[in-house]
């Protein structure tokens, strides 16, 4: 069912894309909402993202939005890399009052996932945190990112 359901939601935003220049926020929203479902680059974009990241930040930043879906759109913002989705990134990894601290651990894994080794200083940084799960988040970011070195 879910299945289907994440079929009919792409289905609906390509025939309606065309009659459209704007992303459609909702369709997107849907799409990245979804449960068992991975949307690809590919279907994010025709779902209304930009190539920027601009509208799952935009996602992320809805705090009307369920946690859930925000998570998932900070997630898949490691697949846009652009100095604006990286930016937006680090804002949500620094907000220190931000009630949803998964935001912050999926920003630093995105991030981490877009820098590589160019972000081992902001990893360094963070595995002295006083928060244990942006630690812990740190370290498993940083031993994947040895792991791609090695390779």
């Amino acid at each position: 069912m879910r299945t289907a359901t994440f079929i009919l939601v792409l289905s609906s935003a390509l025939l309606t894309r065309g009659a459209t220049a704007e992303p459609n926020i909702e369709t997107l929203a849907a799409a990245v909402s979804s449960i068992d479902e991975l949307p690809t680059k590919a279907q994010l974009l025709l779902l209304g993202a930009d190539a920027e990241g601009r509208a799952l930040l935009e996602l992320a930043n809805d705090d009307k939005r369920s946690a859930y879906t925000r998570m998932r759109a900070v997630s898949f913002l490691a697949w846009f890399d652009s100095q604006k989705s990286r930016d937006g990134l680090v804002r949500l990894l620094e907000d220190e009052r931000s009630p949803v601290e998964e935001l912050r651990i999926q920003a630093l894994r995105s991030l981490a996932r877009l820098e590589g080794s160019y972000g081992r200083a902001r990893l360094e940084r963070y595995l002295r945190g006083p928060s244990v799960p942006l630690r812990l988040a740190a370290e498993r970011a940083m031993a994947a990112t040895a792991a791609v070195r090695a390779e």
